[in-house]
């Protein structure tokens, strides 16, 4: 009366697979989460921002806590996908020299 689990190996790879790529999107919002600079959008110096028009990104403006206006750059399908407007809470994160608007997970409604 033992009964035994067949493991087929394809569906544990897949497992394995889809567990580490899980552990690297939390651990990629952990960081932006925790690194990440919040600020509130103030200017978007497209008029229309479309993923046609924006080639590789658009510039911004946001106003940090501290008062200072920033520079950064969005990109232009993540501003209509994450369905940001001004006025909206953002996160910053900051490259070699620039900062970079870092898309929220879920897009507010």
């Amino acid at each position: 009366m033992f009964y035994t689990i067949a493991i087929n190996t394809a569906d544990l790879l897949t497992w394995i697979a889809f567990a580490i790529l899980l552990a690297v999107l939390v651990a990629a919002e952990l960081y932006v989460h925790l690194r990440g600079l919040k600020g509130t959008l103030v200017a978007v110096e497209s008029d229309k921002p479309s993923c046609v028009s924006g080639g590789a990104g658009i510039s911004i403006r946001v106003k940090l806590p501290d008062g200072k206006v920033v520079d950064a750059t969005a990109n232009p399908c993540g501003l209509c996908a994450g369905n940001l407007k001004i006025g909206d809470r953002v996160t910053l994160v900051r490259r070699q020299d620039n900062y970079v608007l870092a898309l929220p997970l879920v897009s507010k409604k």
